[in-house]
């Protein structure tokens, strides 16, 4: 009876904890869902409120996996490894959500009763260092403008990216114009395709004198008052009101005139301005020379590239048409100072303002502008100074009502009161000053106790004008997993895309080697290919006849290119490929500018062609062709022997020979540039060698590559083939101990046959770029204009800028002489030696075995 009873227990108990166990599989799985729809959902519950389920879970998964393990090994075990799994997702969740870097900031709990939710996720609502809801701002927020604060590197970009992100897919009709500096923003422009990326002086140029939407009668004040912003014209005694006068006048006959709109025309206008009033305003060269002083940077400086006067220049205008990054930074690159940033900057933020003081009144939000670092334009020390509100100030304060709104970055506090206290948004990261300074913007009172030094990485004070109390947000970081997921999704799209790709290459290229099989049999395509290559053949013949060598030689190659692109199989011909190496070979051993040479090429080419009609040709017409052939032969040895034999002698073809290479050597050989980069005008002309000298676009296109990237590169601009080389060389007197080296070698491609500088050139230009870097003392050179560091070192300056003139000159002279290292002369002797002559017999021999094969074939 003892034995039942406990028997009768046990069960009892058993089905007691089966019924338990499932009662707590239930109550987790619950407990998932809650979590997941309290963090995804936006649900008003806190994980705090459900946190009894934590302890019920845990209670009983730990109980029943407990007895289950003790009393009853023998029942099934899935039910508990079900509840295990349950109580350690809940455990662990736990634990992430009361992690220890959650700062605790001892704030008032907000109340989001009448807050309208919106579309864009910047992040999610802590309270208490736990989850409270997801963050969407909505759009009647965003219309009040927005600061984003903190110091450098505590997320203010992340959190801007973030919010650039949400806000194109949401709201893709309404365009931003974003000012930056350090292009952080690389990973927005991959994701968003609409985003255009201004770099001004390198691919955005524009006119300073062009009015463009703001009228011709007010366009000169605008000007002016840019001017006024960076500082290049200040309201004090040194700029005086005769100054302005004459300035103002200046501008307004220049702006006046679009067919004329330059610098050297605003000069012009000065001078004659000079000689009219010279009499009636006293001082009047004084001032004119204070004028350009002051504009010197942007006629003749590093910021000159900055503006084209062109009538097809882009204008300011049309930023706002599109989504664009500005990047401020370029300007500074450039060489370009504070100021100039400045100047740039406020002429496209008064656009901006003039664009939408035309407009209507309106509650929509139609274009949104973010400055990042609004320090650099709107600090209170300008402000001072200027004692006129910034173009950034005007936006933030009266612009909300024609659909503008202001997204402005900071670093410091020290800017504008009006651009913060105007934003109805504030978002405060980390920062360095005292609560007491910062807090009251937020709301709270200076004498409440807030734990800010617990603010981290990610996470932010934030207060929003429609929600009563400032609260902590994590801002939203784009997952790396979701990232690396991403980029191998796309780098397997990409790769499924090759392979189909290269299948249907490849289908097509069987394609056309039957098409080529069907044209070898003589159908009536090969009689069109052959029509057009018949056609170059002619134009080349005229050519020829009219000394025009040079274009005849590349309608050749393109004739002999296009037989190689059109009939593949016949390279796959042993015999074939024999006479192909012997056409390049002719093509190198002979100088390319004997009228014989592109005789002898056309003529090979219609062999070739007659060759691949093998249907159609007889043995004997191919023998007849190899004769032809042979006597061209004869007469380029014959004329050969000759200019030998009359080398001495003022013959008629000898003289011909030799001054056409002569001039070869001087017009058409490398020339020779160096430039240096000067610490006040920019790049600068070291030392030009070679008969060629640069058009005026040349001159402006090639000294930017400085700006550029550092290395190598292969350029064309007009008919010049440039070779470049920028590099830096150690030095004691250059900003950061470097100066900064531009190498160009170029030709002309009419008087040079080359299609690209060789190798070989090349890699004497890198063996010399590397001996002036191991040159210790060479950056004295570029000083030989200096007068204050010619001063005391005028021996040393003057000696190494001798040095390397003439290194220059000896690189020069080599490169010239490797041009030409096949003098005729030599190719003469070849010919008397008869050392081409048996590879011309090996192909004779050749072309008849091929002959006889496609005869027996045939028969």
């Amino acid at each position: 009876m003892e034995n039942l009873s406990i028997m009768y227990v046990l069960v009892i108990k058993g089905d007691l904890w089966f019924y338990i166990s499932i009662l707590a599989d239930l109550l987790g799985i619950f407990l998932i869902i809650v979590q997941h729809c309290a963090i995804q959902n936006n649900f008003l519950i806190r994980l705090k409120e459900v946190s009894i389920f934590y302890e019920f879970t845990f209670l009983f998964s730990l109980i029943f996996w407990g007895l289950k393990l003790i009393y009853f090994l023998e029942i099934d075990f899935l039910l508990i490894s079900i509840t295990t799994v349950i109580f350690l997702y809940n455990f662990l969740l736990n634990i992430f959500l009361k992690h220890k870097k959650i700062p605790s900031l001892n704030l008032k709990k907000p109340d989001f009763k009448d807050y309208k939710n919106g579309e864009i996720n910047l992040g999610t609502i802590l309270y208490n260092r736990e989850i409270l809801r997801q963050f969407k701002l909505n759009i009647e927020d965003l219309k009040r403008h927005i600061i984003i604060y903190g110091q450098t590197g505590t997320g203010k970009t992340t959190f801007l990216n973030n919010f650039l992100h949400h806000f194109e897919k949401i709201y893709p009709n309404i365009h931003f114009i974003l000012f930056e500096f350090k292009g952080e923003y690389g990973d927005l422009m991959k994701d968003i395709k609409s985003i255009n990326v201004i770099r001004p002086g390198l691919n955005f140029f524009f006119n300073p004198f062009d009015n463009d939407i703001f009228p011709k009668e007010n366009y000169v004040e605008i000007l002016f008052d840019a001017l006024k912003s960076c500082q290049i014209i200040e309201s004090n005694s040194d700029f005086s009101p005769q100054m302005e006068k004459v300035l103002i006048d200046a501008l307004r006959i220049v702006c006046s005139d679009k067919n004329k709109q330059s610098w050297e025309y605003f000069f012009k206008i000065l001078d004659s301005y000079a000689k009219k009033n010279k009499n009636n305003i006293p001082q009047l060269n004084q001032t004119i020379i204070s004028i350009t002083n002051r504009l010197r940077r942007y006629y003749d400086g590093p910021l000159k590239s900055l503006f084209d006067f062109s009538l097809k220049t882009k204008k300011i205008s049309d930023l706002l048409k599109q989504n664009y990054i500005i990047d401020l930074g370029s300007i500074l690159n450039l060489g370009g100072s504070k100021e100039d940033v400045i100047f740039f900057a406020n002429l496209v933020l008064k656009w901006i303002w003039e664009y939408n003081m035309k407009k209507k009144p309106t509650n929509e939000l139609e274009h949104l502008t973010i400055f990042e670092d609004a320090s650099y334009i709107a600090s209170k020390k300008m402000l001072e100074t200027t004692k006129i509100s910034t173009y950034l100030e005007d936006i933030a304060m009266l612009l909300r009502g024609k659909g503008e709104a202001l997204i402005t970055l900071t670093t410091t506090l020290d800017i504008s009161k009006n651009i913060i206290r105007n934003s109805g948004s504030k978002f405060f990261f980390k920062f360095n000053e005292k609560n007491e300074d910062v807090i009251h913007f937020l709301g709270f009172r200076s004498n409440i106790p807030l734990k800010t030094n617990e603010l981290t990485t990610g996470y932010c004070l934030a207060k929003i004008d429609s929600i009563p109390d400032a609260f902590l947000l994590k801002i939203r970081n784009t997952n790396k997993k979701k990232k690396l997921k991403r980029k191998t999704k796309n780098l397997k799209k990409k790769d499924d895309l090759k392979i189909i790709k290269k299948s249907e290459e490849s289908k097509k290229i069987k394609e056309n080697d039957l098409i080529e099989k069907k044209h070898i049999l003589g159908s009536t395509s090969l009689k069109f290919i052959n029509d057009r290559i018949q056609n170059m053949l002619k134009i080349a013949e005229n050519l020829i006849k009219q000394k025009k060598y040079d274009q005849c030689v590349k309608k050749v190659f393109l004739a002999y290119k296009e037989l190689i692109m059109k009939y593949r199989n016949f390279i796959k011909i042993p015999e074939f490929t024999t006479i192909a190496n012997f056409y390049e070979k002719l093509k190198m051993d002979f100088y390319w500018k004997y009228s014989i040479l592109c005789k002898n090429t056309l003529f090979y080419i219609k062999l070739r062609e007659n060759y691949k009609k093998t249907k159609k040709i007889t043995l004997n017409e191919a023998s007849m062709s190899l004769d032809k052939l042979k006597i061209i032969f004869y007469k380029f040895q014959e004329l050969a022997n000759n200019n030998l034999k009359n080398n001495h002698e003022k013959n008629e073809g000898t003289n011909m020979c030799n001054q056409e290479f002569k001039s070869e050597k001087n017009n058409c050989g490398y020339n020779v540039n160096l430039y240096y980069f000067h610490r006040i005008i920019g790049p600068e002309l070291f030392h030009q060698i070679g008969s060629t000298s640069f058009s005026e676009n040349m001159n402006t296109q090639i000294p930017k590559y400085m700006d550029i990237n550092m290395g190598e590169m292969n350029v064309s601009i007009e008919n010049f083939c440039f070779y470049i080389n920028i590099f830096e060389i150690e030095s004691q007197w250059a900003r950061g101990n470097k100066e900064l080296l531009e190498f160009v070698i170029f030709y002309d491609q009419e008087k040079l046959s080359e299609k690209d500088i060789s190798k070989k050139i090349k890699n004497l230009a890198r063996s010399f770029v590397s001996k002036l870097k191991s040159i210790n003392s060479l950056y004295f050179a570029f000083y030989i204009d200096d007068s204050e560091k010619l001063k005391g070192n005028r021996e040393k300056i003057t000696k190494e800028a001798k040095l390397l003139k003439k290194e220059l000159l000896e690189f020069y002279q080599i490169i010239n002489k490797s041009n030409f290292t096949r003098n005729p002369i030599k190719i003469k002797k070849e010919f008397e030696h008869g050392n081409l002559f048996p590879i011309f017999m090996k192909i004779e021999n050749e072309i008849q075995k091929l002959l006889i094969k496609e005869n027996s074939h045939t028969n």
